[in-house]
């Protein structure tokens, strides 16, 4: 790296801290081709650091552990834990026993316990959440000793406590999620004090914090048999109307957030509330509207998760209605999102990144076809799983596959059961015509997963 011969030291350490500052920014918005050689730009500068510059020393460490840190957020975006943990421990051996004023040295310090906390979330053993716990719980510690109670360091705090949820609730035993609802109620504590309205960001982590908290609720209440039904979608509510006032602001992020906020709600409602439940579909159809308006890209994986979430949660919802609903209902909002998945694939987009949801989806197809419109059945399967259809976006997908012939089968049982009453009728006739039509079909299921005929 070609610093200014005639530049003093001082100038120089600015360019230096420019550089960092810029690969910084690329981290913070993803862009790929700006950190293309962040690594061996942070490698430049370190050389010029130790190389050419003289510089107070409180300088010279600021500057270093700026270094290890970066490389520390760099091996992270890579997905790469182990490299990063080394580079925040990098860091901190320069931070603690620094030269630099004790608060000061104790909050960045703090924030490098953070950060290998977060690192330490890439790792989905029990072991390293485990461990992405302690390293919480350290930087907790720094930032609870006395005169450090400013809005900054509150802000940091708050965010370990939410990340220490983070890790327990990934462990996800009774305990843990217990855990998780106190670290992220000690959260929503010190949030509250920061307005909404002064900062997009106040808005959104306050609410998190506060979904983080009825996840781990609902978990208990559905896996383990607590009681916080009341209190789950108490939380969730209190999410949705947080988040809401900022979209009514324009903040795209309060946007992106409610449209979790509400997906999650609706899941909780279908979970725990009466079958049938209005209150589901609004829920669900409000977060796809906010999905759907055009802010969001919705061919980002995350939000193509979301999306069929909430698309799914509206089917079931709609198939536990008292008063049947239309049967082109469920069936359009099905191939809705199985069209946005053939969208997502062909971008590039990995089914297994959808975690199963397409799956669940199809088979809510599927089933709807089988009780309302039996005719098409056969039709619908193939067109989604036969490789030689127009858009065979599920044709290797092992679990559609199994769900359709379950579904086959299901169906030809139900014909059976019924037996030969009402030979010569046209019902005969008909329910004769399926079975042909679905054995077929299982037959050129069969043929496609013993060809191995990939999509």
């Amino acid at each position: 790296m070609d610093l200014p011969g005639s530049a003093s030291d001082e100038e120089q350490i600015e360019d230096l801290f420019q550089i960092l500052e810029s690969i910084e920014q690329g981290l913070v918005h993803g862009d790929t081709e700006m950190l293309s050689d962040a690594g061996e730009k942070i490698d430049q500068v370190s050389a010029s650091l130790s190389r050419r510059l003289t510089v107070p020393e409180v300088e010279r460490t600021r500057l270093s552990a700026a270094v290890a840190t970066l490389r520390g957020h760099l091996a992270r975006w890579k997905q790469l834990p182990a490299e990063a943990d080394d580079a925040y421990a990098e860091a901190l051996n320069l931070i603690e026993p620094s030269c630099l004023e004790p608060s000061v040295a104790a909050r960045r310090a703090a924030s490098l316990w953070t950060y290998r906390g977060i690192g330490g979330l890439l790792d989905d053993s029990v072991e390293g959440l485990s461990s992405a716990v302690g390293h919480f719980d350290k930087a907790i510690e720094l930032r609870t000793r006395d005169g450090m109670g400013d809005s900054a360091n509150r802000w940091g705090l708050a965010a370990a406590w939410m990340n220490r949820g983070d890790a327990l609730g990934r462990i996800g035993g009774l305990l843990e999620l217990e855990e998780k609802i106190r670290s992220n109620e000690t959260a929503v504590s010190l949030l509250d004090d920061f307005p909404p309205d002064d900062n997009p960001a106040y808005r959104v982590r306050f609410a998190l914090a506060q979904m983080n908290r009825a996840d781990a609720m609902l978990i208990l209440t559905t896996r383990y048999g607590k009681s916080f039904r009341a209190e789950v979608i108490a939380a969730f509510l209190t999410a949705v109307e947080t988040l809401r006032a900022g979209a009514l602001r324009g903040e795209e992020e309060s946007r992106r957030v409610l449209a979790v906020a509400l997906t999650n709600l609706a899941r909780a409602r279908l979970l725990m509330e009466n079958r049938g439940s209005p209150l589901v579909e609004d829920a669900a159809r409000e977060a796809m509207k906010l999905l759907s308006s055009g802010a969001l890209d919705l061919l980002e994986g995350d939000l193509v998760t979301l999306e069929l979430t909430a698309r799914l949660t509206l089917c079931r919802a709609l198939g536990d209605r008292e008063t049947p609903c239309q049967p082109e209902e469920v069936t359009d909002l099905v191939e809705e999102g199985l069209e946005l998945i053939r969208k997502f694939r062909e971008k590039g987009g990995n089914l297994s990144a959808l975690g199963g949801i397409a799956s669940e989806l199809f088979r809510c197809g599927a089933e709807s076809y089988l009780r309302n419109q039996p005719q098409f059945l056969a039709d619908y399967l193939l067109d989604y799983l036969d490789p030689s259809s127009v858009h065979p976006v599920l044709a290797d997908d092992i679990e559609s596959h199994e769900i359709a012939v379950t579904t086959l089968w299901n169906g030809a049982a139900e014909i059976q059961r019924a037996g030969f009453s009402d030979i010569g009728s046209s019902g005969f006739d008909k329910n004769r015509d399926l079975l042909a039509s679905w054995h077929e079909c299982r037959e050129r299921l069969a043929a496609i997963r013993e060809a191995r005929i990939v999509y």
